[in-house]
């Protein structure tokens, strides 16, 4: 009886863990898949801007690097 309801949960809990890993490995795919979506002119709007945040966070974390050693 309790071997049940424990075997059951151990199932859900093999399936949540199963459909988490597999979101995980399936996550770059709908990017592109959203991106291929997305216009052309905004596509190129899109990507200047993520490439200029990129680009920023990169400063910012040199920044405080060599702000930390002084």
């Amino acid at each position: 009886m309790v071997t049940d309801y424990v075997d059951e949960l151990f199932n859900i809990i093999k399936n949540g863990f199963s459909n988490f890993v597999d979101f995980i490995i399936e996550l770059p795919g709908l990017f592109y898949d959203l991106i291929e979506v997305i216009p052309r002119p905004f596509y190129s709007i899109l990507y200047y801007f993520l490439s200029l945040f990129i680009f920023l966070i990169v400063i910012y974390a040199i920044y405080k690097l060599i702000s930390t050693v002084k």
